[in-house]
């Protein structure tokens, strides 16, 4: 599976598994399947990882950065359409929720 992540965005806090980092913002798995953009994020903590692995207020990671968050996701390779469909069943959800 992928690291834990907290991460807390204007709209509230949110915990779970780190899915897919893209380059826009984290796919995480919690109550549901949801996106927060990394314009939204005022704070992200990989659980268990060095300080390298946080995310501050609009901080977003490029190049080798953004690779290693990926690293210590479930998918590195990104969500595939059949993947994304299997783990949106599992939720009963038809799209990703998207964090304001």
């Amino acid at each position: 599976g992928g690291a834990h992540v907290s991460l807390r965005t204007s709209s509230g806090a949110y915990s779970g598994e780190l899915l897919a980092v893209q380059e826009d913002g984290v796919i995480i798995s919690s109550d549901r399947i949801m996106f927060a953009p990394f314009s939204a994020i005022v704070g992200l903590t990989v659980e268990k990882m060095g300080a390298h692995y946080r995310l501050g207020t609009a901080d977003v990671p490029r190049g080798e950065r953004l690779a290693q968050f990926r690293a210590v996701s479930r998918f590195p390779q990104g969500l595939t359409p059949n993947i994304r469909s299997v783990l949106l069943a599992q939720k009963s959800q038809t799209e990703i929720a998207v964090l304001p």
